[in-house]
């Protein structure tokens, strides 16, 4: 994991064990969509492939939501945070439009809004 700048969010009543919880999350996106094109391309997958596949489509689609509702009217930082919170790439390896504390806010921004999905 890169060396990536810790947040506390205890002001928005995410403790650090949830954060971390909504961090490992977020790392897992492309397992998700992994698993959602496996089954999708099995001939006749179980009923518990079509159980796993919900709850990957599920997570999936919670991180997506609250990146979208995160960078509402923003949309030139939506790939920049996606890559930093999913893929862990740090700040400035990306091409950010804005400074490091405003990203970072977006960034506190996006941890919360998707506590609240969950």
């Amino acid at each position: 994991m890169a060396n990536q700048r810790r947040l506390h969010l205890q002001q928005y009543g995410i403790s650090d064990a949830r954060y971390d919880e909504l961090k490992a999350l977020c790392r897992q996106y492309d397992e998700y969509v992994r698993k959602i094109r496996e089954i999708d391309g099995m001939e006749d997958p179980t009923e518990a492939d079509r159980k796993t596949k919900e709850a990957c489509l599920h997570k999936k689609e919670t991180i997506d939501r609250a990146i979208q509702i995160t960078t509402e009217g923003e949309h030139n930082v939506q790939k920049a945070l996606f890559e930093n919170i999913v893929h862990d790439t740090n700040y400035k390896h990306l091409s950010v439009p804005m400074d490091r504390k405003t990203f970072y806010a977006f960034r506190k921004a996006f941890f919360s809004n998707l506590n609240r999905c969950i």
